[in-house]
């Protein structure tokens, strides 16, 4: 048989998805390149490499390592990047921030963005504005962020939202920051997710009459679920997958709060695989920390 030549093959597209970096925070992600500026003894400002903590030494490798693994799925086929939210930790909790300067988030955020906006086949970047007190009122922060990416890569293409819908060769697939919980407990995992996109499949049909988006990203719980839903509109039978997003930070005392101390957190990026207008192949990139400390006595 011939071989196909590149014309007749199918494009196949990589969507990667990362969310919550909420850099600043020394318990959220850092580039340990990462160039800040502190005054010292005399009041001149001076250049700082901030040392990692203990979390953050562990969650760059493994942010390298999965943005690897996405550059070797794609193998030279084009990536859109999505960041989905809290690039920066804001003012409001300020705790746990890296000095004492707002520029310093904005650096850190910009820095932690090179290991994908460099790799040659990403050529589309949305940032979603997540919650106002870590982006800012306004989505201040993201644009702010998003404006020095320009200048960086500009090969790249960015847009700064609050929600979007991207069609990918007729899979659609719709992405915002805030969404369901990941539920109350493990024989309900992902039933609060399921009931937000059985929702939504519902209301889009209701309204407009045409199927809600294939796929379903939402962020902001900093926990992984991935759920599908199928259903028959009008005899004839649609596949819909949501997704909840990990995050790239670490549990402080709020989180403790929402999570009601929650014993595991998962960290990691999801990338899904589009050939041909259809969703083929999923891949999420997970890691695991157990939060508790253990004492034998």
């Amino acid at each position: 048989m011939p071989v196909p030549n590149n014309q007749d093959r199918l494009r196949r597209v990589i969507v990667l998805f990362v969310a919550d970096m909420h850099a600043g925070n020394k318990l959220g992600l850092m580039n340990p390149d990462v160039i800040l500026f502190q005054q010292d003894d005399y009041g001149e400002l001076v250049e700082w490499r901030p040392p990692l903590g203990a979390l953050q030494s562990r969650l760059w490798p493994w942010f390298e390592e999965d943005v690897q693994a996405v550059a070797d799925l794609a193998n030279g086929d084009e990536i859109i990047y999505i960041h989905q939210g809290d690039v920066v930790q804001g003012s409001k909790h300020h705790v746990h921030q890296v000095g004492n300067r707002e520029a310093n988030q904005l650096l850190i955020a910009i820095s932690n963005q090179a290991p994908i906006l460099s790799l040659p086949n990403v050529k589309q970047a949305r940032f979603i504005a997540g919650t106002a007190a870590h982006d800012g009122i306004g989505a201040s922060k993201v644009v702010e962020v998003v404006h020095v990416l320009r200048q960086q890569y500009q090969a790249v293409n960015f847009r700064a939202l609050y929600h979007g819908v991207l069609d990918i060769d007729g899979c659609r697939i719709d992405y915002a920051h805030h969404g369901p919980g990941a539920g109350s407990r493990t024989w309900l995992t992902g039933n609060t997710l399921l009931w937000y996109l059985r929702d939504l499949v519902l209301k889009e049909w209701t309204a407009r009459s045409r199927p809600h988006a294939r796929v379903t990203t939402r962020a902001h719980v900093h926990t992984y679920r991935h759920v599908i839903h199928c259903t028959s509109l009008e005899g004839v039978e649609h596949q819909f997958d949501a997704f909840l997003l990990p995050s790239w930070c670490g549990m402080q005392d709020f989180a403790r709060k929402v999570t009601r101390s929650e014993p595991m957190q998962t960290f990691g990026m999801l990338a899904i695989e589009i050939v041909g207008g259809k969703l083929m192949n999923v891949h999420p990139m997970i890691h695991e920390l157990d939060l508790r400390m253990e004492e034998s006595l």
